[in-house]
């Protein structure tokens, strides 16, 4: 049942989306702008109004995602040494193996299999996704030539970061919000979650499978399906998460790759034909990988 009742509904918005872009291929800039900049911002407002989280559980959350992706990375280069990849191919993997899909995929997937109680801890693991996406993942992708300082920068021009800062405020001064004003902003955040799985089955509708090198998609979807959720339980466990704030991690870590760092592998051209492909087929075998997740950890 947890197939039907959590997965099913991720994968089906998903494949609506997929098949749109087939059909139709439309422009996705309009609808994920409005995404990234009103509903997606509006949706953790809300989360965090309703269900607050510690500054402790906080700095522990960031500490976990923080230490975890780097580790991935570096575990990534070290199997890609074993293996024989070459060095583009080793960087390339890394990139795909490090950096979740805690947004388009993750939020909706916590919500369906763990409640709206767990969306907050869902959130503050987007904002640390975020931020590793515009500065660690920027740096594989250019193999150590971009601008950290200038993505960084970027990232502070998200209205999600201002949206958190807000309702972080609002927790920590004691006010409240009149009802006529939260419920338009809770109303706008619900079309946060479908729409985050749409864009990732348009996103997903352009991809082109380039020619499939075997050892190097294996690799980065084992990193990413398995070796992730494992290091996200031993890493939690160390910085002290337990119960829901630890299950969120490592849900949220199990989630096949961020789109993102593609359209940074294309731009630095660093094989962005594998990490589009590493994406597809990783999203692919999620299905079976988080439905047996699922059921060790509900």
């Amino acid at each position: 049942m947890l197939f039907v009742n959590v997965l099913f509904p991720v994968f089906s918005i998903i494949g609506a989306g997929f098949l749109y872009y087939r059909l139709r291929r439309p422009d996705l800039t309009p609808l994920a702008g409005i995404t990234l900049n009103v509903f997606i911002p509006c949706v953790i407002f809300s989360s965090l109004m309703q269900h607050p989280v510690s500054w402790g559980a906080i700095v522990s959350i960031m500490g976990a995602l923080f230490l975890l992706t780097p580790v991935l990375a570096l575990a990534a280069e070290l199997a890609g040494r074993l293996l024989g990849f070459d060095r583009q191919t080793r960087w390339a993997v890394g990139l795909s193996a490090a950096h979740g899909n805690t947004g388009n995929f993750g939020i909706p997937l916590i919500l369906f299999a763990l409640g709206d109680e767990a969306s907050s801890t869902a959130v503050v693991i987007l904002i640390g996704a975020t931020i590793l996406l515009s500065t660690l993942a920027v740096f594989q992708a250019s193999a150590g030539r971009g601008s950290v300082a200038r993505s960084l920068l970027n990232t502070l021009r998200q209205p999600m970061l201002y949206a958190v800062a807000l309702a972080l405020a609002f927790n920590a001064g004691g006010w409240t919000i009149p009802e006529f004003v939260f419920k338009p902003i809770d109303f706008l955040g619900q079309a946060a979650f479908p729409c985050m799985l749409f864009i990732l089955g348009l996103q997903l509708g352009q991809t082109r499978l380039g020619q499939l090198e075997i050892k190097p998609l294996t690799a980065a979807a084992t990193l990413r399906l398995a070796a992730a959720p494992a290091l996200a339980f031993a890493v939690g466990a160390l910085v002290g998460l337990e119960g829901l704030p630890l299950k969120v991690l490592i849900l949220q870590t199990a989630t096949p790759p961020a789109v993102i760092p593609m359209l940074f592998a294309l731009q630095h051209d660093l094989k962005p034909h594998f990490v589009a492909s590493s994406i597809l087929v990783s999203t692919l075998l999620s299905l079976p990988t988080l439905t047996v997740l699922l059921y060790l950890l509900i």
